[in-house]
């Protein structure tokens, strides 16, 4: 893939810094079959009695899928069932994220462990964004007209 352009190429560079180190341990398909990826520290919330982690990816209502050694082996299908699809990426190792890639419409995450996941934008006219990254500390999000860009 190809960089969006300068600007984001940098950016997409430092968005890699932030996972530095942080593999993923939380993976989850929301209802939507859109996608929450979890990484580094787990954090306890007493309320809701669950784990939530230092920096997650949330991909909306995408197209998305996971590709390991140049085959794809598990994507947004909606032939599968929610709970099949969920368990089919649980199995999946992702490790830590070593670069992020962008071209115009799509983003890339290049894992450690010769895992692909690429999140494909549905249509070119779309000004919302598809792609969420967040912390603590901040949110960035990933749309076809705006590249990365700071919520």
């Amino acid at each position: 893939m190809h960089s969006h352009n300068i600007v984001n190429m940098h950016t997409a560079q430092s968005i890699t810094a932030l996972f530095s180190n942080k593999p993923c341990w939380l993976k989850q398909v929301t209802i939507e079959n859109g996608l929450v990826l979890g990484f580094g520290k787990k954090f306890y919330n007493r309320k809701s009695e669950e784990y939530y982690p230092e920096i997650r990816i949330l991909v909306e209502e995408r197209n998305w899928r996971v590709i390991k050694n140049g085959k794809i082996i598990l994507g947004s299908d909606k032939s599968y069932s929610l709970e099949n699809l969920e368990n089919a990426l649980r199995n999946i190792s992702f490790g830590n994220i070593q670069s992020i890639e962008t071209n115009t419409f799509d983003v890339r995450f290049v894992f450690d462990e010769g895992i692909c996941l690429d999140i494909m934008a549905i249509s070119s006219r779309s000004n919302s964004a598809f792609l969420y990254i967040m912390d603590k500390e901040q949110t960035i999000q990933y749309g076809i007209r705006c590249g990365f860009k700071l919520i």
